[in-house]
């Protein structure tokens, strides 16, 4: 709507909006409105995925999230594993996976492993900076934060 720059004064944030106000009198009647435009950037609106079909056998089933302890890839397939220790592949990227899933309880660590806050059973520190993980379910694969992203992670695992 406006451009603001540090220090805001008064009379400047008063003109954003009274130019806000009056881009919501002018579309108000539209189909499109800033008050939806804004409403659908909020973040807290954000809606996240809350299960995943899967195939076991012959057959598909629904795993809710809240089973699912991390997903990770191996050989360029995605797997998820839940927390009674069994395996699913699922039919998306780890990037399209992150995008669906929130962010309080779900943090992309590395390349591999997207995991749920809870599947962290322990954090140790491992050469230069970086982090090693260690997860329930146990996880096959050395699960490690890299130095660069060790102080999000830290940050993430701190709210």
């Amino acid at each position: 709507i406006d451009y603001l720059l540090k220090p805001i004064r008064k009379t400047e944030l008063m003109s954003a909006f009274d130019k806000y106000q009056s881009l919501k009198d002018r579309f108000s009647g539209a189909e499109f409105s800033i008050d939806k435009l804004l409403e659908q950037l909020r973040p807290d609106t954000k809606t996240f995925r809350s299960r995943f079909l899967v195939k076991q056998g012959q057959k598909l089933v629904s795993i809710d999230v809240i089973e699912i302890a991390y997903f990770y890839s191996d050989e360029r397939v995605v797997f998820f594993k839940t927390w009674n220790n069994q395996r699913y592949i699922v039919d998306y990227n780890l990037e399209e996976i992150e995008a669906m899933l929130d962010p309080m309880e779900f943090n992309r660590v590395n390349r591999g492993f997207i995991l749920h806050i809870k599947s962290i059973s322990e954090i140790h520190s491992h050469f230069n900076g970086k982090l090693k993980l260690i997860l329930k379910p146990h996880s096959e694969k050395e699960v490690i934060v890299s130095r660069e992203n060790a102080m999000n992670f830290k940050i993430w695992i701190g709210k």
